[in-house]
């Protein structure tokens, strides 16, 4: 089950790196793989975000565990991660 959020987190932390103004790490955490996203110059302000299995599918989660997009969409669940760190 790991290894399914691993490639999923893998896929939008490439489609995240094509940003310069982003440090994408691929992080784990409890055994739990995460995704740890920061600006280059708030680099004390990281943001973090998983994968869970909910609704018959899985989907990119912010920190907290609310839902932000369908795993299967990493370049529009970057989009939204981008708007919200203000890129």
């Amino acid at each position: 089950m790991h290894s399914e959020r691993r490639g999923y987190l893998k896929d939008l932390a490439v489609t995240l790196a094509r940003s310069q103004a982003l440090v994408v790490i691929l992080v784990t955490e409890d055994s739990w793989p995460w995704l740890r996203v920061q600006r280059r110059e708030h680099s004390d302000r990281p943001a973090h975000f998983g994968v869970t299995y909910a609704q018959g599918a899985w989907w990119f989660t912010w920190s907290d565990g609310a839902l932000l997009e369908l795993a299967e969409r990493p370049n529009e669940a970057a989009d939204v991660i981008r708007w919200a760190m203000g890129l």
